[in-house]
């Protein structure tokens, strides 16, 4: 029993000391690391998520900034911004000083399967940019189903659940969005009734599901070609909702691609721990996102 205290006596002891002595050095777990950054060039931003039932198209148009750079970003007032549609030119978006974005109004839905759509635009003294998409294929909903109080959350809450069926085209990479509303009416000062929409929040037990701004993504590497049913749920706050809206959206490479590094993004900021991610973009010369969607939907009565 003596020998074992001399051994403690002899290294844990010291060892504690040496800990005593050194935790209150500030510089022990720090160090200090000068990063060189490059000089940054600033290039068009443009920003522009279409679905085909869509008949006014907008755009965000801005320019990079550096990290350095506390400025905020600007809205050019005469941007030249041209849409084509399989190479034929469909006319300029132009800049709605509303809500700061370039609008152009169709004289029908955007639609057309297959077609291919390009953005070019220039402003400044900036170096132009352009971008391409193909307007992904429709992919019908089959069935579409509202149940309250349907699934569990992950803490075991009964929540309701929101869930459609389709069939997956065979023999080809297909990515999608899926997302549901609600639709709802108020009589205003006139008499008039007004509809709205509400998007709703929702999150999902299929592992294959992943959580974006405008709603559940996913692609069909797990069931490529069969019939899948997908779900979402949230908690019950709707009983005066009459009707549900539920979207299938069959959505373009590079948008999926988007959504999903963008939520890694804002997952990753101002977290020490987290992995840095960056955003994905598709404007040739330039910075942002241009995506197509091809868009089903179905309402739901309660």
């Amino acid at each position: 029993m003596k020998f074992i205290l001399n051994i403690l006596t002899a290294f844990v002891l010291p060892g504690f000391m040496i800990l005593g002595l050194t935790a209150c050095d500030e510089d022990t777990f720090s160090q200090v690391v000068e990063v060189e950054i490059p000089e940054h060039r600033s290039a068009v931003v443009l920003n522009g998520f279409w679905f085909s039932q869509d008949s006014l198209l907008d755009m965000l148009v801005s320019n990079s900034l550096s990290i350095l750079d506390n400025s905020d970003f600007t809205v050019p007032q005469d941007a030249d911004v041209k849409l084509y549609k399989n190479g034929n030119l469909l006319g300029n978006l132009t800049l709605n000083q509303e809500i700061f974005k370039y609008q152009m109004p169709l004289n029908e839905s955007l639609g057309a399967e297959g077609a291919t759509y390009k953005i070019e635009a220039v402003f400044g003294d900036l170096e132009p940019v352009s971008v391409e998409q193909t307007m992904p294929g429709l992919v019908e909903i089959k069935e579409a189903k509202y149940q309250p109080e349907g699934t569990f959350d992950p803490t075991g809450e009964k929540v309701d659940e929101f869930s459609i069926t389709f069939n997956d085209p065979p023999g080809e990479e297909n990515y999608y969005l899926f997302r549901a509303s609600t639709i709802e009416q108020y009589e205003d000062w006139n008499g008039d009734t007004i509809t709205y929409r509400n998007y709703i929040y929702l999150d999902s037990n299929d592992p294959i599901a992943e959580y974006s701004e405008k709603g559940l993504i996913f692609s069909d590497k797990a069931f490529n070609g069969n019939e899948y049913t997908i779900k979402g749920w949230n908690y019950s706050w709707w009983e005066q909702v009459e009707k549900f809206e539920m979207e299938l959206v069959s959505i373009s490479k590079d948008g999926y691609l988007y959504l999903r590094s963008l939520e890694n993004y804002n997952n990753a900021e101002g977290n020490p721990f987290a992995q840095p991610a960056t955003v994905y973009s598709n404007i040739q010369n330039g910075y942002g996102i241009f995506a197509l969607g091809a868009s089903d939907k179905v309402l739901i009565y309660r």
